[in-house]
C-alpha cells in the first residue's frame, strides 16, 4: 500500500467508513486531480482495474462519501452530477459549453462574502458554508 492509499484509508476510517478496495479506489480517483468526475466516469475509469466493481456500487460509495462529509455533489445544470472532495474552501467555475467544472480558490472573495453576511445577516437563516458557482465560457 502506497502513501496515498494510507492517507485515504485514514481519511475514510476517521469518517467512520470501512476502507474497502473499492472505496479506496473511488476516493483515489476523486482525489487525483482537480477534475470533478461523474459516477459514470469513475466507473469507466476503474472497471478494468476492479472487475467486481459495478456502476451501482460506485453510486452507493458516492452516496456514503457525501453522507459522511467526504465528498460533495455539485449542482450542474445539464449532464450528470459531479463530485468534489477538495477540503480547502473554494468556489466553482462551470463552462456552459462543455459542462466542465473547475475549482476556483479565492480567499479574498470568500472573505468579502463572509463580511457582507456579517453586516447583512439573512433573517431566519444561518449560513454554514459558502460555495459560489460562476458560469461562463472557458477561454482556451
Amino acid at each position: 500500500m502506497n502513501k496515498t492509499d494510507k492517507n485515504i484509508v485514514l481519511k475514510l476510517r476517521s469518517a467512520g467508513v470501512r476502507a474497502t478496495k473499492q472505496r479506496i479506489a473511488v476516493m483515489e480517483c476523486l482525489s487525483e486531480n482537480s477534475k470533478h468526475y461523474s459516477a459514470e466516469e469513475i466507473y469507466d475509469k476503474l472497471k478494468e482495474e476492479i472487475p467486481s466493481l459495478s456502476q451501482g456500487s460506485v453510486y452507493h460509495i458516492l452516496d456514503v462519501f457525501c453522507e459522511k462529509g467526504l465528498a460533495k455533489r455539485l449542482s450542474v445544470e445539464k449532464g450528470p452530477k459531479r463530485f468534489d472532495v477538495t477540503d480547502t474552501p473554494h468556489h466553482h467555475l462551470v463552462c456552459n459549453e462543455s459542462n466542465e467544472v473547475f475549482d476556483y480558490f479565492d480567499e479574498d472573495l470568500t472573505g468579502l462574502i463572509k463580511k457582507y453576511l456579517r453586516e447583512k445577516p439573512i433573517q431566519g437563516f444561518d449560513v454554514t458554508d459558502i460555495e459560489l458557482q460562476l458560469r461562463g465560457k472557458r477561454k482556451v
